[in-house]
């Protein structure tokens, strides 16, 4: 797994909204055997913070390498990953986080001045906040949580800890709710999708079956983990042992907005063999390249 480096940071003024210019470096690497080795931390810390077999956790953020590392923990545990949009509405949000009855939540930077200027009060069984830090600020300022909520950084929750010992892995079953993945909302309040373990070993199997991709292919991965098109490809490209290189579809190109002048867009420097794409970003493209 492969994710860009970010130098540096500055606002600027566009068409009336404030756009955040990135300077973007090189990628930097994880090897298997260290991503496997932070899923294994990953899913000790939840179960640390109280998260036990079965239960569920919400993971709210965009695409990027800490998501689907997150979300190998969880199932690691036994635990099912309870997937939403980082575009859904506030409402959105809150029904999701309700109606799974989730007190754990994993999110990032970018998504927590929303969760903390109101969604978390109306989420009333939320006990902990995960968050995924930027390479820049970290976790920021915000420790403005509800009252009896506690914010977590992703790297404390990473940090080995004298109880690992005694944490049993628990042996996971194949018809166990493995995903519930919520809709976009496009037509009403985000319906929540049941994904078991046999789901995925089924996706990974006719991927593998379909799809000739192993271990020199490089895979760009920019569109959202909290769609079953691209948890799907990820899921199985590790299986296929291909390389996984981050982005998004604001660091895309070149041209792409959150590019600072001067850097070089996601997709010249990853020198990708495979991406996946839906019609908006291609559409995205062939403007920069016309």
């Amino acid at each position: 797994m492969a994710t860009r480096r970010v130098h540096g940071k500055r606002q600027v003024e566009e068409r009336g909204h404030t756009i955040n210019k990135l300077e973007l470096g090189e990628y930097t690497w994880m090897t298997y055997i260290e991503v496997a080795e932070m899923v294994r931390k990953v899913g000790l810390g939840i179960r640390h913070h109280g998260v036990k077999p079965l239960d569920r956790v919400v993971i709210l953020a965009e695409t990027r390498a800490e998501w689907l590392i997150a979300a190998l923990g969880c199932l690691q545990q036994r635990v099912t990953v309870v997937t939403l949009y980082s575009t859904l509405s506030d409402e959105g949000i809150i029904h999701g986080i309700n109606e799974t009855e989730v007190s754990f939540i994993l999110t990032s930077y970018n998504m927590l001045p929303r969760l903390t200027t109101g969604l978390l009060l109306r989420c009333p069984k939320v006990k902990t906040v995960v968050v995924m830090e930027d390479q820049l600020e970290g976790v920021g300022l915000h420790n403005d949580l509800p009252r009896g909520m506690t914010m977590v950084p992703f790297q404390d929750l990473i940090k080995p800890n004298s109880k690992d010992a005694s944490v049993d892995f628990p042996k996971v079953k194949a018809e166990d709710v493995a995903i519930l993945m919520y809709t976009s909302g496009s037509t009403g309040i985000p319906k929540g999708v049941e994904l078991t373990h046999t789901n995925i070993l089924s996706c990974i199997v006719d991927y593998s079956a379909e799809i000739d991709i192993g271990p020199k292919d490089r895979y760009l991965a920019f569109l959202p983990l909290a769609h079953v098109m691209e948890l799907g490809t990820e899921m199985s490209l590790l299986a296929l042992g291909a390389a996984i290189l981050y982005s998004s579809p604001y660091t895309l190109t070149k041209g792409s907005p959150n590019v600072m002048e001067g850097s070089k867009g996601d997709a010249s420097v990853a020198k990708p063999t495979v991406m996946n794409a839906v019609p908006l970003v291609l559409d995205r493209i062939l403007k920069t390249i016309l």
